[in-house]
């Protein structure tokens, strides 16, 4: 298949690829390449003279009469209509199978034969309540949000979510047949992942009665609950526990309400630098839990590399993260509000009772072999899109079925 990924991202490398999304896209074009499959980046799609000129006017709007108020002018029609027009001067003269997005902006508008497939966490009115940059909208902002998801999803052959909660209030909240939804998580971006056995050996050899290893993984502090992390580890070491906490991503986390325990933050460590893959390779190896209260997120693909790597996680039940964690079985599920008291009645048991650790840290490997990488992602993909593409194809040549079988290796 020859497949077309249009994205407003400046991609035009394979090291801004891998940063780009965390490092999803590459993960999955990897994987796609590897069964044969032709990916073309169509990057830096962005509206042009018209559409910045809407951008400086609703700029001066949001100054002087939405005062305060987030104005998030990508939502508007005429710069919709403009990162369609761009997507369509890029794709001219070229014959593609299928038009694979992460993003909506730039297929709402897009007047296209070729079938659109969009694949992503989650849409506005799934992030606006936990995301920041969604939030405090003038009411016509809105509505310019909620029909270009409207248009961009009923545009789309298919529209894939990584998490079952986006998924289903895509048809509840713009009313997307219920035919026209799928749900394939993504998989852990770690290239190359460590191997089961290491992954057994490791957890095995682990000790559970000494320092218990936290590791906290993100750059939004406040979204991804930082804040909670610092309230709940405290609280776990007032009860006499020994305790660290690793922080990555994040170069100065505010860590003075830090008390009993310590921490050691790392900043953002980038995974195609071969010395920061080591050594984040070497925290995921010591650490016991990957600790997510987060306040708002779509999926978590860090989750999965924490599984990847037998690492359980402790997380709130927001939008993406029960469709990854299972409570009590690959982690635990600390209600939302967090509630510290929960969170440490709840690591003193799973470290107290025998076996149990090993047990949760073995679900979560399992549950990564299972169903979050990007093999078993890409399979379930190739298995949803193959037909649409075929029927395309049919049509494009004039009555001929052509079939796109998805090897086995």
């Amino acid at each position: 298949m020859r497949i077309a990924f249009l994205t407003e991202q400046p991609i035009s490398n394979e090291e801004e690829l891998q940063r780009s999304f965390s490092g999803i896209s590459f993960g999955m074009f990897r994987e796609l390449t590897s069964y044969g499959h032709e990916v073309t980046v169509v990057a830096a799609i962005q509206p042009g003279l018209r559409g910045g000129m809407m951008r400086t006017v609703l700029g001066g709007l949001g100054r002087t009469v939405y005062r305060g108020q987030n104005m998030k002018t990508i939502y508007h029609p005429v710069i919709l209509d403009d990162f369609a027009a761009c997507a369509q001067r890029r794709l001219a003269g070229e014959a593609f199978d299928l038009l694979f997005t992460h993003s909506t902006l730039v297929t709402a508008h897009l007047q296209t034969t070729t079938p659109i497939v969009i694949w992503r966490g989650a849409h506005y009115a799934a992030l606006k309540s936990g995301y920041r940059g969604y939030q405090n909208l003038p009411p016509v902002v809105e509505t310019w949000a909620h029909q270009q998801e409207t248009e961009a999803m009923n545009r789309a052959a298919i529209n894939i979510f990584a998490a079952d909660s986006a998924c289903e209030s895509a048809h509840e909240v713009y009313g997307i047949p219920r035919d026209k939804l799928k749900v394939i998580p993504y998989g852990a971006n770690l290239h190359p992942a460590p191997t089961a056995a290491s992954v057994l050996r490791n957890i095995a050899d682990k000790p559970t009665d000494g320092t218990m290893n936290f590791l906290f993984f993100g750059v939004d502090w406040y979204r991804k609950g930082g804040d909670r992390v610092i309230t709940a580890l405290n609280r776990l070491a007032a009860s006499g526990r020994r305790v660290h906490l690793d922080i990555v991503g994040i170069n100065e986390a505010p860590t003075d309400m830090a008390k009993g325990f310590t921490v050691q933050v790392h900043g953002y460590l980038n995974k195609s630098i071969p010395a920061d893959f080591k050594l984040m390779n070497e925290i995921l190896k010591r650490t016991h839990f990957l600790v997510h209260p987060a306040r708002g997120e779509a999926f978590g693909v860090v989750l999965c590399e924490a599984f990847a790597c037998g690492i359980p996680a402790a997380v709130t039940p927001v939008d993406g993260l029960p469709t990854i964690v299972d409570d009590g079985v690959n982690g635990v599920v600390i209600k939302e509000p967090f509630d510290a008291a929960e969170f440490t009645a709840r690591m003193v048991k799973v470290f107290d009772t025998p076996g149990e650790y090993q047990r949760m840290a073995q679900a979560a490997l399992r549950k990564y072999e299972v169903r979050l990488n990007w093999r078993t992602a890409i399979q379930e993909f190739l298995a949803t899109v193959e037909p649409i593409a075929s029927e395309y194809r049919r049509k494009r040549t004039g009555g001929q079925l052509i079939s796109f079988a998805v090897p086995t290796r």
